[in-house]
């Protein structure tokens, strides 16, 4: 699942994920979890294992992959 789907659902209480709590729950700043949503940032091993944690498995390392590898510019040949 993309982590921008993710954050985009409502949680256990029925309230919509906020990237500014979810930045302090997986110990980065807002705007890296802004980066990770557009595929911009690739978070560090342990801040990857941390998103897993926070979402219970639901956004895999090969999501934010297919993110990053979705917006990889074009390179020339």
């Amino acid at each position: 699942m993309k982590l921008s789907e993710w954050l985009g659902q409502q949680d256990d209480n029925g309230r919509r994920r906020r990237r500014k709590e979810f930045a302090a729950m997986i110990g980065v700043a807002p705007s890296m979890v802004t980066e990770y949503c557009r595929g911009g940032a690739w978070p560090s091993r342990e801040t990857m294992a941390r998103i897993v944690d926070v979402t219970n498995g639901q956004v895999t390392a090969n999501d934010l992959l297919a993110e990053c590898e979705r917006h990889k510019p074009e390179t020339a040949a």
